[in-house]
């Protein structure tokens, strides 16, 4: 659906148009969230202090297209009022997720969820429809939670309304509104009132963390120099995010690894300290919202304990070639990270496999598998395609392989995470002590009120999450 319908208020549904919102505009944020660096920012030293300081300077992101240089987040909206009235009186706010180069419009999320089906859906049950995109839309989460959380203030403040019926955060954005109604609970409430929100609503959101592939993450640091502007540049970026690094339960950086027998790196499990700083805040401030009247959880991913697609313990699913002469670059020890890596006198082979911890020269027992670990799966073929990429001075090749013409998927969001499941075991069965409830499930060991969930790995914020908005909305969850 590319074009917009010329009628806005009596539309043709069948159409192949999009439906033109009534009011559209940009919201600018008053609450800063300030950063100071106690180390490097592109190490593993780094930190981010945001508590009473007299030296504050705000982050800087050399560039990174996903974050707002400014202190204070920003906000575009799209609002569909309800044809039945002319003026907002039930918004449901749709939040985007992380988008990573910030060049995701409200229009595409406004498709996120089919749409006009989802926007009939919504009209002809009393409600009006707001859709939420950030300008930062890989910024620090608290940063675009207190945007998030103003413009819910505004909104109430703007139609004189008291309650917001539901609100809906898809992937990051269910951290975004986590994040807001969390501080507005604990810190706003004598200023400006109770929230008033009724359902929280959240839609394969990374609540323990989400995965990016490392050994993905430390071929993209090695492979990125091959080619002008390459597809791993843009992985290296997408790891890099403040965002991504606030959820990422694994980050490459050069700091998170030990000598192991031979003299090769052994790369550990660890995370970024802009993720414990941001758990840490999180647990400050009680972790999860108390004041909603339901929250409710979609996972993508099977909640079996088995993974329906993913790459399997140790399975090869990608295959990186460099010419001979790329051993010469000093820094190859860090960036060539892997299980098993091969050197003959025609090339380095670095053969990327679903197992962690990764290392360069020799297997090792498994730490962490959640690679393999039942999720919503990432194909990073749709990123990476098979092929020979040149760097712009024609020195630098890099070949990337796959076992087939399929390729293979990692876990993002693990399933155990989507559902607000604290585990050690990312194959924990959760549908087995799951009991069906009027919507969805119920779980003893959930945050959530009620849960989606399938027992395969389905796309990431895809048919799932549109059956189980769809079923909530038909159950009257949206009050």
């Amino acid at each position: 659906i590319g074009d917009v319908c010329d009628d806005e208020l009596v539309p043709d549904w069948d159409s192949e148009c999009q439906i033109q919102p009534t009011l559209s505009g940009t919201f600018e944020a008053t609450q800063e969230f300030i950063v100071r660096w106690t180390g490097d920012p592109n190490s593993g030293d780094a930190d981010i202090l945001v508590e009473d300081f007299t030296d504050f300077s705000s982050y800087s992101s050399n560039g990174h297209p996903g974050v707002n240089d400014d202190m204070s987040g920003v906000i575009f909206y799209d609002i569909y009022i309800n044809p039945i009235r002319s003026t907002v009186k039930y918004p449901v706010l749709l939040s985007d997720g992380i988008d990573f180069f910030s060049d995701r419009t409200t229009s595409e999320i406004y498709q996120s969820l089919r749409g006009n089906e989802m926007l009939r859906e919504l009209w002809e049950n009393g409600f009006d429809l707001i859709v939420v995109d950030y300008e930062g839309g890989a910024d620090f989460i608290q940063r675009n939670g207190y945007a998030f959380q103003e413009f819910m203030k505004f909104i109430k403040d703007e139609y004189a309304i008291d309650e917001i019926p539901a609100v809906i955060g898809p992937s990051m954005g269910g951290q975004i509104i986590r994040f807001a109604l969390l501080d507005w609970e604990q810190n706003k409430v004598d200023s400006w009132g109770e929230h008033g929100v009724q359902l929280f609503l959240s839609a394969d959101s990374p609540w323990e963390g989400a995965n990016a592939s490392p050994g993905m993450q430390a071929g993209a640091w090695q492979a990125m120099d091959a080619a002008e502007n390459n597809q791993f540049f843009k992985i290296n970026l997408m790891a890099n995010a403040p965002a991504a690094k606030q959820l990422l339960l694994n980050h490459v950086n050069s700091d998170n690894y030990h000598e192991g027998p031979g003299g090769g790196r052994l790369y550990d499990p660890g995370s970024h300290p802009f993720r414990s700083q941001f758990t840490s805040e999180l647990a400050a401030l009680g972790s999860v919202p108390q004041n909603v009247e339901s929250m409710i959880s979609i996972a993508d991913g099977s909640a079996n304990g088995v993974s329906t697609g993913n790459v399997g313990p140790g399975e090869e699913f990608l295959t990186l070639v460099f010419p001979k002469a790329v051993i010469t670059d000093p820094w190859v020890g860090f960036h060539a990270i892997d299980l098993g890596v091969i050197v003959n006198p025609n090339s380095f082979l670095g053969t990327i496999t679903g197992q962690f911890p990764f290392q360069m020269t020799w297997p090792t027992a498994t730490a962490n598998w959640l690679d393999s670990a039942p999720g919503s799966p990432f194909a990073l073929q749709s990123l990476v395609p098979p092929g020979e990429s040149t760097s712009a001075d024609g020195k630098t090749k890099v070949r990337v392989e796959y076992p087939d013409e399929q390729g293979r998927t990692f876990g993002f969001i693990p399933t155990f995470s989507a559902l607000g499941i604290n585990t050690g075991d990312p194959f924990f069965d959760i549908s087995e002590d799951a009991t069906p409830s009027s919507t969805g499930f119920e779980h003893d060991l959930t945050p959530f009120d009620r849960i989606f969930f399938d027992n395969v790995d389905s796309e990431h914020n895809g048919p799932s999450y549109r059956r189980g908005y769809l079923q909530c909305l038909h159950a009257g969850e949206f009050r």
